[in-house]
């Protein structure tokens, strides 16, 4: 036991997770989350698509690449904060607990991030993503309708992409709830648990369907849409002549189709081709978003009361 507690709090081990935690979380916020087997296939080259895939990194925050190495680095902190927290306290006088505080703190930070992914889990329905075009709404998770009001994009005086803005409406039952509210890189729009992210902006070729109820819909290439118990996957679209090819999947196979302004896919009828700016949006779910605040904040002050003692340390 003596030596599996020194193993754990090894100062190698932890340098290995961190660098490990780090360089994953990197490739997984270049590659999106939560997608489709087949989105991935039509993305990334064949052996690279298929790794991802059978990895599980399609959804790494959820998977045992994430999981089982945040549980070892949990392990680490608190074998290493308890050594040090009763180092501390043998010694009467001359304590300090700045670091035991950012153990804490880093503690807090993990349960937060490992709680949080296991609440996922159990709300899979709750994590999406949408592409939208102004006008479009889509329903969210917790009932309320996120409609698309205008988009705009900022630039860098050498043309470079500065900032997307989605401006948004958020109501419920008819009723507006936000009239306006604008999602930026970083800076989403949180309803309790439920946050939504600016993920995404471009111009892209979509084949514009109309609903029952006169609503518009795009669907670009690499998207699907579910009706009738089939699945329609759109391949691609030319704007010249207005027609689109698609996949179709259900019970009796697999087959090509075309469809032109007229057609009809389930309820849905096909509006026409066109070229059109679309907003990429993520709903995220985390209820303990405010552990991992709680947890910022605890690492903060004791940063502050190590670096404040080390001061204190340098007077004459």
């Amino acid at each position: 036991m003596r030596k599996l507690f020194q193993a754990l709090r090894s100062v190698k081990l932890a340098l290995a997770l961190i660098a490990y935690l780090a360089a994953t979380g990197i490739l997984a916020s270049l590659v999106p989350q939560g997608r489709e087997p087949t989105f991935y296939y039509s993305l990334l080259p064949g052996f690279i698509a298929d790794a991802v895939v059978r990895t599980g990194f399609t959804h790494f925050y959820g998977s045992l690449l994430f999981l089982v190495p945040s549980f070892l680095f949990f392990a680490n902190l608190a074998a290493c904060s308890a050594y040090r927290f009763a180092k501390e306290i043998k010694k009467g006088s001359g304590r300090r607990h700045g670091p035991d505080i950012l153990h804490l703190g880093l503690i807090l930070l993990l349960l937060g991030a490992v709680f949080g992914q296991a609440a996922k889990q159990g709300h899979p329905g709750w994590e999406g993503f949408a592409r939208l075009a102004v006008g479009e709404a889509v329903a969210l998770p917790n009932g309320k309708f996120l409609a698309l009001r205008a988009l705009d994009s900022e630039r860098y005086a050498d043309g470079r992409p500065k900032d997307w803005v989605s401006t948004v409406e958020l109501s419920e039952g008819g009723k507006i709830l936000l009239p306006s509210y604008k999602i930026r890189v970083n800076h989403p729009l949180r309803m309790g648990a439920l946050s939504v992210f600016q993920a995404s902006y471009g111009t892209e070729r979509v084949l514009e369907l109309i609903d029952p109820a006169g609503a518009k819909r795009s669907l670009a290439a690499g998207e699907s849409i579910d009706e009738g118990g089939a699945r329609l996957m759109l391949m691609s679209v030319d704007l010249d002549s207005g027609i689109a090819l698609a996949r179709e999947e259900s019970a009796a196979g697999s087959k090509m189709i075309s469809l032109r302004p007229g057609s009809k896919i389930g309820t849905f009828s096909v509006a026409g081709a066109q070229e059109v700016t679309l907003s990429g949006l993520q709903a995220a779910y985390d209820p303990f978003f405010p552990v991992v605040l709680l947890a910022l904040a605890v690492i903060v002050l004791g940063a502050f009361i190590t670096f404040a003692r080390k001061l204190g340390d340098l007077k004459p």
